[in-house]
């Protein structure tokens, strides 16, 4: 048996989030020890994925509670000792395993959810490069195509400790389509179109509500916690009587009565690694109408969905 450590800098509660829920249970089934923690918890009100997991430092996102979480971070291997620990992107990687490293556990695994020089500066990447190369790393995950293309040009050193693991998360069992629909207040001849993620602009969400009202009759459910666009999408929805429905942050078995209450997944992402997003309407059988980005495409074979600009 081993003892495991899966870490986050932000807890958010999203894809990220829910592949290391997965990992768990799945990891604890073969008789394994592990625990789930992060430095922060990004918000109070939306943790149905993360609820039970260990903060480290119970405030205010700040330089001095990162330095009180490294505190507790260095205690806890202390204490634990544990065999590996799997911290998921760049920044909860280049401190969680350098005080790893600092502690001789034997396994450090990078696991990174978004494409290096994204999200980050570019002192980030480079200092992931870095700690690859000297092996503070001892693996690096990358999810998805796009993302081993962006370390195309790192030593070799570092690209020898890369896997390629494609993101993916177990589908829940879908509710009946008549039964979900009835709890979302939906008519059963109702057009119903959903977007899951952030309202953010990132994530198009602005773009999906006012789509949808254009359309004149469709129902378009936004599952996800509010964000920059929030006000924007509940502007155009005051103008629809109803049709255009913030849902919130909420759980898998909602969102899987999301998905089995629509006919049509929209998803105008601005950036996208390997989305589980697109990977759930596919797996709930909706159709999907995606943004024409390099991380859609080689998520949507030919045929599958339609890709717009």
């Amino acid at each position: 048996m081993a003892v495991i450590d899966q870490l986050f800098f932000r807890v958010i509660d999203r894809g990220g989030e829910s592949v290391a829920a997965a990992l768990e249970d799945a990891l604890e089934a073969r008789g394994h020890e592990v625990d789930c923690l992060g430095f922060f918890r990004d918000r109070d009100d939306a943790a149905p994925v993360t609820a039970d997991w260990t903060i480290l430092a119970p405030t205010q996102h700040s330089a001095r509670a990162a330095g009180s979480a490294m505190v507790a971070l260095a205690r806890r291997f202390r204490r634990r000792r544990p065999d590996v620990v799997a911290a998921h992107t760049q920044v909860s990687s280049l401190l969680g395993l350098t005080l790893a490293w600092l502690f001789r556990v034997p396994r450090r695994i990078s696991i990174h959810h978004q494409p290096h020089k994204r999200d980050l500066g570019w002192p980030f990447w480079v200092s992931d490069a870095v700690a690859g190369t000297l092996g503070i790393y001892t693996d690096v995950i990358l999810v998805s195509h796009l993302s081993r293309d962006a370390v195309a040009r790192f030593p070799a050193r570092y690209r020898r400790r890369v896997r390629l693991v494609p993101n993916e998360v177990p589908m829940p069992a879908l509710p009946d389509r008549a039964a979900a629909r009835a709890t979302l207040g939906l008519e059963p001849d109702d057009v119903v179109f959903c977007f899951l993620g952030a309202v953010e602009a990132r994530k198009g969400a602005a773009v999906a509500a006012r789509a949808v009202a254009a359309s004149g009759r469709g129902v378009l459910l936004l599952a996800g916690r509010p964000g920059d666009e929030s006000d924007d999408v509940a502007t155009i929805g005051a103008a629809t009587g109803g049709r255009i429905r913030p849902l919130g942050h909420l759980t898998r078995d909602e969102v899987a009565g999301v998905l089995a209450a629509s006919d049509a997944l929209v998803f105008p992402t601005r950036a996208e690694n390997r989305s589980l997003t697109l990977l759930e309407g596919l797996s709930a059988g909706l159709a999907v109408i995606a943004s024409d980005i390099r991380g859609n495409r080689d998520v949507l074979a030919p045929g599958e969905g339609s890709l717009v600009d």
